[in-house]
């Protein structure tokens, strides 16, 4: 059994779903002192961001082939998109690492988590620019934020789906 499950209403958790678990919680902790670090700083600290990828590439190593299959595929669905608008300069380096964090560790829940994530900051960003006519935003605030609440939706949504 890989993953988290609930049966006849006791739960049986699996050593891949712990990890999981553990994993989630340490990135989006990790990840949120590093939002709260660009919204005061406009930088990410790379450090924050490898403990948080290191945290994810342990838990999807020991859900197997499959997690690990997941969370590479969420990080490159995440990260790429962020490093084409890097070229155009519209972000910066930090929150295009931040992007791909999110995406891997999102690809432990499903690997479409990290993407979804990055349209609905990216969409949040533009809308409360142009309400408030502010043009630059730390980013790193909306992406977390966006990570946690689409995260949470699909893991509620189907809570045996954890890798």
């Amino acid at each position: 059994m890989t993953g988290v499950s609930v049966s006849g209403g006791v739960g049986q958790v699996s050593a891949a779903g712990i990890s999981t678990l553990v994993a989630l919680a340490a990135v989006t902790v990790l990840l949120g002192v590093a939002a709260v670090v660009d919204a005061t700083t406009e930088r990410i600290p790379n450090r924050l961001l490898e403990w948080s990828a290191g945290s994810t590439l342990a838990a999807a190593t020991v859900g197997g082939f499959g997690s690990l299959t997941a969370v590479l595929v969420g990080g490159l669905l995440a990260g790429v998109p962020m490093l084409i608008v890097l070229l155009s300069r519209g972000v910066g380096m930090g929150d295009v690492k931040m992007a791909g964090v999110v995406g891997g560790a999102g690809g432990l829940v499903h690997p479409f988590v990290g993407l979804v994530s990055v349209m609905v900051a990216a969409l949040t960003v533009a809308a409360v620019g142009a309400i408030t006519r502010r043009r630059r935003w730390a980013l790193g605030p909306w992406l977390w934020t966006a990570s946690v609440c689409t995260a949470a939706v699909v893991a509620l949504r189907n809570p045996g789906g954890l890798r």
